[in-house]
């Protein structure tokens, strides 16, 4: 017979070793079978890869049986529950990523996702054909400045080819401008959110085209007009000048970024004015350059009458311009007033005597066909008659929007005082 001391030590070493099988049975079945399997598989591979001829040992690390490792016993329960050897199985063929949507598609879920024109992504829309293109300008009129703006960028377009020629500033004046503008409510708008301004000393022209809840509209773009015409009547425009641009074409520039950031802040003050935001359409004529500069957000637009022909000069900054179809195609791609800085498309041109540009904003674009703009401009002799007759033509057609047209005619003073004579 065995002694008591001997007796103990063997139960303490089978009670041990029925420990160690329980706890690590129970660790067994806690793993899911999917991720049993897909250690197996893993731990498979790469043994098969290193070892081909060596069967997989157990996929289960053991803490309790390695405790016990030099008692006999244990070595029974790890030969049964060692897994039997199996062919590493074959790699599943990952299935091809799906096609990426094109961009256009993208963009509806882009403006769904913030119903503020945000995002308004910010994308520089090509000229219409034939139309203007961006060229690199001359240096001799351009300002010298190597830093970067803080603005969020001015983008120059050459409308006519001479345009970008730097000619001297001559001492008399090359060509002469006269305005006359008109506004309307309209037929269904219950109060009017556009403004525009006439600045005959300054050669500047405004039409502005506020938008946003309560009165943000109406306070965007009176913010707009005067902004700009301050700074013009001040002769302050603050910020780096734009690097590749005429000065002229650059103080219209920082002019718009400077109504930007006034509008912004003011949206941002005044909770019920968050969102507000305006479209720009501006000129500046220089008669002892014989140029005229165009800053341009938004929709509203610039036409010029030449020759009797008419022509859109400006590109719609929406996003049926940017190439998108649909409900969606009319929505603002940029604006003014709905973040810290904006694009400013800045297009150079050479006005001839007899041209006549046309300013307005979307309320009479989208209800007066092209063609009838240009009879109405062609058969009134005055521009306050031709203004007059354009938000008529307007509010016959439905006046669904706020109507603003500002028309300036160009003429040479050598024609002036020949008709003075007369």
């Amino acid at each position: 017979m065995l002694s008591d001391e001997v007796t103990v030590a063997l139960v303490a070493a089978l009670v041990g070793v029925i420990a160690g099988v329980v706890f690590w049975r129970t660790r067994r079945k806690s793993a899911s079978p999917k991720e049993k399997d897909r250690a197996w598989d893993i731990h498979a591979r790469k043994r098969s890869s290193r070892f081909p001829a060596e069967a997989p040992p157990s996929t289960k690390r053991k803490p309790s049986l390695a405790k016990a490792a030099d008692a006999k016993p244990a070595s029974k329960p790890a030969a049964k529950l060692a897994p039997p050897a199996k062919p590493a199985p074959p790699a599943k063929p990952k299935p091809a990523p799906p096609a990426k949507p094109p961009a256009k598609a993208a963009l509806p879920k882009l403006l769904e996702e913030s119903e503020e024109d945000d995002d308004l992504t910010i994308i520089t829309v090509g000229p219409l054909k034939p139309g203007p293109k961006v060229v690199t300008l001359p240096s001799a009129d351009l300002v010298e400045d190597d830093s970067e703006s803080e603005c969020a960028g001015a983008v120059p377009i050459v409308y006519d080819e001479d345009a970008a020629l730097d000619e001297p500033t001559h001492i008399e004046k090359l060509i002469l401008v006269s305005a006359a503008g008109h506004t309307d409510r309209g037929q269904r708008r219950r109060k009017n959110e556009d403004s525009f301004a006439i600045l005959d000393n300054h050669g500047i022209f405004i039409v502005a085209d506020g938008m946003g809840g309560h009165s943000g509209g109406e306070v965007a773009s009176k913010i707009a007009v005067d902004t700009i015409s301050d700074a013009f009547k001040s002769n302050q425009f603050p910020g780096e000048h734009y690097a590749g641009l005429p000065r002229r074409g650059s103080e219209l520039a920082l002019a718009i970024q400077k109504a930007n950031q006034a509008i912004y802040a003011r949206a941002r003050a005044e909770q019920q004015l968050t969102g507000m935001g305006t479209t720009v359409v501006s000129a500046r004529f220089s008669p002892n350059k014989q140029r005229a500069y165009i800053g341009h957000v938004g929709d509203s637009r610039c036409y010029r009458l030449r020759n009797d022909e008419l022509r859109q000069i400006t590109t719609d900054h929406t996003m049926g311009a940017a190439g998108l179809t649909g409900p969606l195609a009319d929505r603002l791609e940029r604006a003014v007033g709905i973040g810290p800085t904006v694009k400013v498309d800045i297009i150079l041109a050479r006005p001839m005597p007899e041209d006549l540009y046309l300013l307005c904003s979307d309320g009479l674009s989208k209800m007066v066909p092209a063609a009838q703009i240009r009879e109405i401009l062609l058969s009134e002799k005055t521009l306050a008659k031709a203004a007059t007759k354009l938000v008529e033509r307007a509010n016959a057609s439905g006046g669904r929007d706020n109507i603003t047209v500002v028309l300036v005619k160009v003429t040479s003073p050598a024609e002036l005082a020949k008709s003075l004579r007369a």
